[in-house]
């Protein structure tokens, strides 16, 4: 995740920096590090997402029938109910 002043930035959307200089949707993904960095860019790991940690995407997923394979590494997190 790609962070300017503590705020995070989308990947595909244009930003502005605080002194007001625009940028393109793809600079983010075209810029070196040395770039980001050079206008104050940071990038942190991403936080864990919410549907992995507690098992939402596999009860989605099994509740739906949207997903045609998945791998489920705790079956605990499985719905008890059949799929529509």
């Amino acid at each position: 995740m790609f962070l300017l002043n503590g705020k995070p930035l989308a990947l595909d959307v244009p930003f502005e920096t605080p002194n007001g200089t625009q940028y393109p949707a793809n600079w983010l993904r075209l810029a070196s590090p040395e770039d980001r960095k050079d206008i104050g860019i940071t990038e942190v790991p991403d936080p864990p997402s919410p549907w992995k940690s507690t098992g939402l995407l596999v009860e989605y997923c099994a509740y739906t029938a949207h997903c045609n394979s998945l791998e489920i590494p705790d079956s605990s997190n499985i719905l008890s109910r059949p799929a529509h």
